[in-house]
């Protein structure tokens, strides 16, 4: 698991002080791995009150879109959704790395988030870029900030299986904290039957990395403030292309794009 290529294209992260032999073992062995101090707290803090307003803004006026969980396309356009039901209460905002950023503070997010994403292709075995080009057989992955609101925000335990027959792997960047801004819930890993409050042991510029195949999930966000629960993490995800896409499906989009085209000229 050679890391010495790896560090010349990574924008913010220092990766030289990181074992990734031992951090791979012991993700295998206990489910996840907390990189202390991995990003800059000067990099966390200019990114910090961008998203929580970003959030506010959401909660006064709640987005149409639920959650998505598959069916992404191929230059799909960002987009933000809330969904509240059994499974799951929280605002997510979905961000795709083929689309310019909205701020410079969406920007360093974004960098922040395709260097882990190289690191964690590095602790599966990949090459460094894989899904973060086009693929071939359509993988992918996607940026997501997610917030669970105060009081009510959770989502249910579940595995996040595997992603072509692959373990999955994943990364959590949070951006508010347990004893700081909620005083309960927040995400639980099963280990051994426990389950794990890592939450509780995330710091400001913290990195989570641990494998979607063990049970996981967020236990009901308590907080006296409207901020509750802010991190982001990006998600290896299949992404349709044109040849999954039905021929009557793209008869469809072609007479709204004619339309559309007739109608803005």
């Amino acid at each position: 698991m050679d890391k010495n290529y790896l560090e010349k294209d990574l924008y913010h992260i220092s990766i030289q002080h990181l074992d990734f032999e031992s951090i791979s073992k012991e993700i295998k062995e206990k489910g996840y791995y907390i990189c202390d101090h991995l990003i800059d707290l000067e990099l966390i803090n200019s990114i910090v009150e961008y998203w929580k307003q970003r959030f506010l803004i959401l909660n006064k006026h709640k987005p149409a879109t639920k959650m998505v969980r598959g069916n992404l396309h191929l230059g799909e356009k960002d987009f933000d959704s809330y969904t509240s039901s059994h499974k799951w209460n929280l605002y997510r905002i979905f961000e795709f790395y083929w689309n310019p950023p909205n701020s410079v503070e969406d920007k360093i997010t974004k960098e922040i988030a395709l260097d882990l994403n190289r690191i964690r292709n590095v602790l599966t075995g990949k090459h460094q870029s894989y899904g973060l080009n086009y693929e071939s057989n359509g993988d992918g992955a996607y940026l997501s900030i997610s917030h669970y609101p105060p009081v009510d925000g959770f989502m249910e335990f579940h595995s996040d299986g595997f992603l072509r027959d692959e373990m999955l792997y994943h990364f959590m960047v949070n951006l508010t904290f347990k004893g700081e801004d909620y005083s309960e819930g927040g995400l639980h890993i099963v280990v051994d039957n426990k389950q794990i409050d890592v939450d509780s042991l995330m710091k400001p510029g913290s990195v989570l990395f641990y494998n979607g195949a063990y049970e996981h999930g967020v236990k009901p966000v308590k907080s006296d403030t409207q901020l509750g629960r802010i991190a982001f993490f990006s998600i290896p995800a299949p992404f349709l292309s044109q040849k999954e896409v039905s021929n009557f499906i793209r008869l469809i989009e072609k007479i709204y794009l004619k339309l559309y085209r007739i109608l803005n000229k």
